[in-house]
């Protein structure tokens, strides 16, 4: 691993002025970190990117580059020791970090909770999710050597690369330093940087011999398959969004598409040239949709997690009663709308089973006793009705059956003829 850059030689983009307006991530964007030049390009739309103006600037020698918690673009400065948070855009010089107390961070894993950096010199993983001064912090794995790139496979296996020892599964964190590895780099000049995942492959790039191998297998790297030749490649990412799997070419100052395999050294059509790469480039693809952690246009909420029973679903929509999602802590149930009468009423509380039947002498409800309300059935005494039985309120009930009406007629009858008779009494 070539160390020809030093801080004194790190040069700002013309753009870092202060002057010049910047845009911030926008969904389909795809970022690239320029090591020398401190800066961070996007290549979103392919083509040539000499002297285009660039997303971020002022930074110190950025490799590693994702899209982490809170929906934020977060940027490894490898030899000031720190991450900082980009997502904005625009000149970085002096700004405050994200994560400091780092010994030369390299690449970032994030997910929508998690930010995980690999320290070269420390020989370690470190989880940075919670910001702040990381000195002297507990690792979350260790590794014998120099780790690189990381990854988390379709399986939720964690992976680093060692770039002079390979590629091995870190998955639980611990201390890895007496483990075997995966897929030993063997190759005479070794070099093993980037990480991806293409369909069932699982793949490593080597900068110094200009090969993205198949290590799906493990064993000794150089007995692995070659995928893909690319002059100096060090940066790997798949984005599933497009299908395209890009290798950043250092020789080249290029980026290729990669997906369907082959040489790419000789006569390829780049799919971004004009970029600055250096040393290590691990690029990362933005999502800024629902689920990102981050509320964009059309948007009620994004709180980035796949619980349905908090405050925000996972269609971005505020929760509300009668959205089919028993909230904790707040709704009893909720089945999927607000009318009362089917067991959950209108305030996602549940109901007994003598919902809506009010009692003999009260209430509203349908089947309300002979002295009450305002019930289709009200009783002799009281309400609409002109009979304490009448057979409109007996219709009343969609959906009964015509045997219970019958039945309903006769007791109907019944009571007509008992209350007839002196001394009979009401019912």
């Amino acid at each position: 691993m070539r160390r020809l850059a030093i801080l004194t030689a790190v040069s700002l983009s013309p753009a870092a002025g202060g002057a010049v307006a910047f845009a911030q991530v926008e969904d389909g964007d795809i970022l690239v970190p320029e090591y020398t030049a401190g800066t961070v390009v996007n290549i979103r739309d392919g083509g040539d990117f000499t002297g285009v103006q660039r997303f971020a600037t002022g930074l110190t020698t950025p490799m590693g580059l994702c899209q982490g918690p809170g929906g934020h673009i977060y940027a490894t400065e490898e030899m000031a020791g720190q991450v900082t948070i980009i997502t904005a855009g625009g000149d970085f010089a002096g700004a405050p970090p994200f994560a400091t107390g780092l010994s030369r961070p390299t690449s970032l894993l994030c997910t929508s909770t998690e930010v995980l950096v690999s320290e070269v010199t420390a020989a370690q993983i470190t989880d940075i999710t919670a910001g702040g001064d990381f000195t002297g912090v507990a690792e979350f794995a260790r590794v014998q050597e120099q780790p690189a790139d990381l990854m988390r496979d379709s399986e939720g296996r964690l992976w680093v690369t060692s770039f002079n020892d390979g590629v091995i599964e870190i998955t639980g964190g611990g201390d890895f330093r007496n483990d075997p590895y995966y897929a030993p780099n063997d190759i005479p000049d070794d070099s093993s940087i980037a990480l991806a995942q293409l369909g069932d492959m699982l793949l490593v790039s080597n900068e110094h011999t200009d090969v993205i191998l198949d290590f799906t297998a493990g064993g000794n790297l150089s007995t692995r398959p070659v995928f893909a030749r690319v002059r100096s490649a060090i940066g790997l990412r798949f984005i599933a969004q497009t299908g395209q799997l890009l290798a950043m070419s250092e020789f080249d100052d290029a980026v290729y598409d990669i997906a369907e395999g082959g040489d790419f050294r000789t006569g390829a059509t780049a799919f971004a040239t004009g970029v600055q790469l250096f040393d290590v480039a691990h690029p990362v693809y933005v999502e800024t949709g629902c689920g990102n952690g981050v509320v964009g246009a059309g948007e009620e909420c994004d709180d980035g997690d796949s619980d349905e029973t908090d405050e925000c679903l996972t269609s971005c929509v505020a929760a509300t009663c009668g959205d089919g999602f028993v909230r904790d802590g707040v709704e009893e149930c909720d089945d999927g709308n607000t009318a009362p009468g089917d067991g959950c009423d209108e305030a996602c509380a549940a109901e007994g089973d003598d919902a809506g039947d009010a009692g003999a002498d009260g209430g509203d409800g349908d089947d309300a006793g002979a002295d009450g309300g305002d019930g289709d059935g009200a009783g002799a005494d009281g309400g609409a009705g002109t009979s304490g039985c009448s057979m409109a309120g007996l219709a009343s009930g969609a959906g009964a059956l015509p045997s219970l009406l019958l039945i309903a007629l006769w007791f109907c009858r019944t009571a007509r003829g008992r209350r007839g008779r002196p001394g009979a009494s009401r019912v």
